[in-house]
């Protein structure tokens, strides 16, 4: 992987990271400790954060830096959701659950 590549997924998972939690550029740099500027050039693909950095706004933010760092597939996409839901009470996880048990299943019926 060179470095243009690695610019594109870190800028497009920090954007999706800021879409899907509803945050501004200004919001998600604040929660990541990170400057606005810096924020804004990470999106546009003109700087790359540090791997201390990364780990920082991993840190600050509660998730891993697998989520900044590779592109989107299945396995990202079930530690973003464990991420997601380390923080509800079990009553919700168990729901949650319940949940995608059904949409599994009616998934699979579908195909």
């Amino acid at each position: 992987m060179d470095r243009a590549e690695m610019l594109r997924i870190v800028s497009r998972n920090v954007k999706k990271y800021r879409e899907t939690h509803n945050l501004s550029q200004e919001k998600f740099a604040e929660k990541a400790g990170i400057s606005l500027s810096f924020c804004a050039s990470i999106e546009t693909e003109r700087k790359l954060p540090s791997t201390y950095t990364l780990r920082s706004m991993a840190d600050n933010l509660g998730i891993t830096t697998d989520y900044f760092l590779y592109p989107e597939s299945a396995e990202l996409e079930l530690k973003i959701v464990s991420s997601l839901l380390a923080s509800c009470d079990t009553d919700y996880v168990a729901f949650i659950g319940r949940l995608v048990e059904l949409c599994t299943e009616y998934y699979c019926k579908q195909q």
